[in-house]
């Protein structure tokens, strides 16, 4: 990753430029971003999706969030809902189910957060960027997990999954000492996904980029969002440019679009708490559906629809028995 003045664009997950030397080196090359953006609009309304069940009693919760083209929390009803479920995505079955707010339902949520201590997240970029994760940490409710991976050239867990508040600043507050350019985006985003896989809860993972990746060895775009769905992780995007409307910015509203999370887009390192205030929002507020699955075992997909009296939106994801 390199510096882009004024506003040092670096955070979880950034790439500026292909640098054709680099990209051979790092094994992944332009390839990594791999998806048809061709029809993505960054300020559409969006639904998430967020997974947990109950094998033994086929009992299935889904945390469900929507925000609107300005990207605020949409404060959703259960008659604004579909839900649907399917064994190969192709013939889909509608099911019924009861809803509460999330805060009602006590539901936990996981959550792995991805930061950036590549070279170009030296001085202010960094303190802002830890400033918005603690912040976040004020939001959580009881029963809320979140780890943190770091990541350059290179991606390390830092603290696995806990509800320990000290264990968790403490990770936000480790200096890897990292001083490469480079940033492996989807590397720590698939990191971020498998360690949210096993836990017993809706999961997430939040993911700062540019939208491109000049480090990542084998995983690109399209297996990161594969590995997203079927792993039933919802990967939120925060995307960081002076262009809403770039090709970076389409890809991630894409990988977001695509897992059940949602895309929120920012300028500068300095806004990056309001962005973290808007996804705690969007989590609290979440509308929490459960229903009997119409499956026993296996990967079951599911599909919800939502719409407003003025939006429309689905998004799918998965879970197994």
């Amino acid at each position: 990753m390199r510096r882009k003045s004024p506003f040092g664009l670096v955070v979880v997950v950034v790439v500026l430029s292909w640098i054709a030397g680099a990209a051979a080196l790092a094994g992944c090359g332009p390839s990594a971003n791999d998806l048809n953006i061709s029809n993505v609009d960054t300020h559409a309304f969006q639904v998430s999706l967020s997974l947990d069940q109950n094998s033994a009693a086929r009992m299935v919760r889904g945390a469900i969030t929507a925000i609107d083209a300005d990207r605020n929390a949409v404060k959703l009803s259960a008659d604004e809902i579909r839900i649907f479920e399917s064994s190969d995505r192709k013939k889909w079955h509608e099911v019924q189910f009861t809803v509460q707010r999330r805060g009602e339902a006590l539901l936990p949520l996981s959550a792995a957060i991805c930061m950036d201590e590549s070279g170009s997240m030296s001085g202010q970029p960094a303190q802002d960027a830890r400033q918005a994760v603690m912040a976040f940490f004020d939001y959580l409710q009881q029963g809320d997990r979140l780890a943190i991976v770091k990541f350059g050239q290179d991606v390390k867990v830092v603290q696995g999954f806990t509800d320990d508040r000290a264990a968790l600043q403490d990770a936000v507050n480790t200096d890897l000492g990292w001083t490469e350019f480079l940033t492996a985006a989807w590397d720590a985003a698939y990191e971020g996904v498998k360690l949210a896989a096993p836990e017993d809860a809706p999961k997430a993972v939040l993911l700062t980029s540019d939208g491109e990746d000049d480090a990542s060895h084998e995983i690109t775009a399209s297996k990161l969002i594969k590995a997203a769905v079927d792993a039933g992780v919802a990967i939120f995007t925060l995307g960081m440019s002076d262009d809403e409307n770039s090709d970076g910015m389409k890809y991630l509203f894409k990988i977001s679009s695509e897992t059940g999370g949602l895309f929120y887009y920012f300028q500068d390192t300095s806004q990056m708490e309001s962005v973290y205030d808007a996804i705690a929002q969007a989590f609290n507020q979440a509308l929490v559906a459960t229903w009997t699955s119409t499956y026993s075992s296996g990967a079951v997909y599911v599909k919800v629809e939502v719409q407003t009296a003025s939006d429309k939106a689905s998004t799918i994801s998965a879970y197994h028995f």
